[in-house]
């Protein structure tokens, strides 16, 4: 994780209620949107973004929840996450021996889910 962002925990619950929204509506979002929703102001609005995510990756690991970043896609035409976010899974040991989008894939049908969602299923 990138040690040089602070992270506002007020940010931080921003995110993940913003995140929680999101999941509930099975939709993804950009980086942009989301520093828009969390109200982070420049400069390095997108990098500041990233530092909240890779927080939120390290929470979601340790409380053994769903890795709710997957949710923040680059506005690109790939539409999955920065490099960071599969940077992230590797170094938090979440990701398995698959390509980039695959992973990604099992991480949004994991957070849309409905059964994992409402608690059935971990």
């Amino acid at each position: 994780m990138n040690t040089n962002v602070s992270h506002n925990p007020t940010q931080l619950k921003r995110l993940a209620d913003y995140l929680d929204g999101c999941r509930q509506q099975k939709t993804t979002v950009t980086y942009l949107e989301v520093a828009d929703a969390v109200d982070i102001q420049a400069p390095q609005r997108i990098h500041q973004v990233t530092g909240l995510l890779e927080a939120m990756m390290e929470y979601d690991q340790k409380q053994g929840q769903l890795i709710r970043a997957a949710l923040v896609v680059s506005r690109n035409h790939t539409s999955l996450p920065g490099a960071g976010f599969f940077l992230k899974a590797q170094e938090l040991g979440l990701m398995p021996p698959v390509k980039a989008d695959e992973f990604h894939r099992q991480c949004l049908n994991r957070l849309f889910d409905d059964q994992v969602f409402n608690g059935e299923e971990n």
